[in-house]
């Protein structure tokens, strides 16, 4: 799997998806793939205290919930993205927020 990695360290921002809406949310409690619409697949994750996110291409035949369905976050804007220490990877979606961390995926 070709990837770019944009993020890595276990605090930082981003805006490069501002405005973006969400095509396809899918994952699970430990690796989330977001495919804004007209751009390319991205994935993110926490290891080793930090938080990782990059671009990278369509996942392939793993288990995986549909997010986007179960959050009703399908064709919502994207807004702010960042990860805080603990870490914590935060994703503003709508009127709402996605949040990864050792807990797992919620939306708050």
């Amino acid at each position: 799997m070709a990837t770019n990695r944009f993020f890595q360290d276990d605090a930082w921002r981003t805006g490069h998806l501002d405005g973006c809406s969400v095509e396809k949310l899918v994952g699970d409690d430990a690796l989330v793939f977001l495919k804004p619409r007209d751009r390319a697949w991205q994935r993110f994750y926490l290891d080793a205290g930090l938080g990782f996110w990059q671009e990278t291409e369509e996942p392939e035949d793993q288990p995986r919930v549909d997010f986007g369905a179960r959050f009703g976050v399908v064709g919502q804007r994207i807004g702010r993205i960042r990860c805080e220490p603990g870490p914590r990877i935060r994703v503003e979606i709508g009127e709402g927020e996605l949040v990864l961390d050792g807990d797992g995926v919620r939306f708050a």
